[in-house]
């Protein structure tokens, strides 16, 4: 393993982590404080999309079983963050709605990623920007790819 390779690896396993763990340091006080960071991401996947807000559409979105999602939704709708309904078109169909106090921990959560992009612009000139674009786009693909080469 080459010089370049360690150290890629080390900043992308540090970047990881270090996104984790800020993320979950600034949402865990104030009032949402009992909202993991992994919760948050349900909020912000139960926010309507264009493929709508059932069950299936925000597992996938999320990447995970409708059985695992099910025991979160019930954790959050516990919590007060979010409540299910029939759809009345499909009664199979559950939507996933956030309440309010699910709509102002998912802005909250919001804010923080803003707040994170527009630091990284601060630091950057444009030119800057797009190359970082760019390699974070290539970097995606690379784990989409992965990922479905071993499903």
């Amino acid at each position: 393993m080459n010089r370049a390779h360690k150290s890629i690896n080390h900043l992308l396993v540090r970047l990881f982590n270090d996104i984790l763990a800020i993320e979950e340091r600034a949402l865990s006080t104030g009032e949402f404080a009992d909202c993991s960071v992994r919760e948050m991401h349900v909020l912000e996947a139960a926010v309507a999309q264009p493929e709508g807000n059932s069950m299936s559409a925000i597992a996938t979105r999320l990447g995970i079983t409708v059985g695992s999602l099910t025991v979160a939704v019930a954790t959050l709708e516990r919590k007060g963050y979010l409540r299910r309904e029939r759809a009345t078109d499909d009664k199979r169909v559950v939507r996933v709605l956030l309440t309010e106090r699910g709509r102002q921990a998912n802005e909250r959560h919001a804010a923080f990623h803003i707040e994170m992009v527009d630091q990284v612009q601060k630091a950057l000139n444009a030119d800057q920007l797009e190359v970082l674009a760019g390699a974070l786009e290539h970097i995606i693909a690379f784990f989409e790819g992965y990922e479905l080469e071993r499903m």
